[in-house]
């Protein structure tokens, strides 16, 4: 399990935590939850669009 922020940065995380990139559209939002094992993050993506 990792976090990703679905802003514009890309960032990830091991650990839960809000998105630290200056200048990124979710600068200061917490990243989400994400299992995917290719480095897609297609699982957080869709948690976002739909609102989760």
């Amino acid at each position: 399990m990792h976090y990703v922020c679905t802003g514009n940065c890309g960032c990830t995380s091991e650990t839960p935590c809000v998105c630290e990139t200056e200048g990124c559209v979710k600068e200061g939002k917490p990243m989400i939850e994400c299992g995917c094992t290719d480095s897609q993050h297609k699982e957080a993506i869709d948690k976002t669009n739909k609102g989760e």
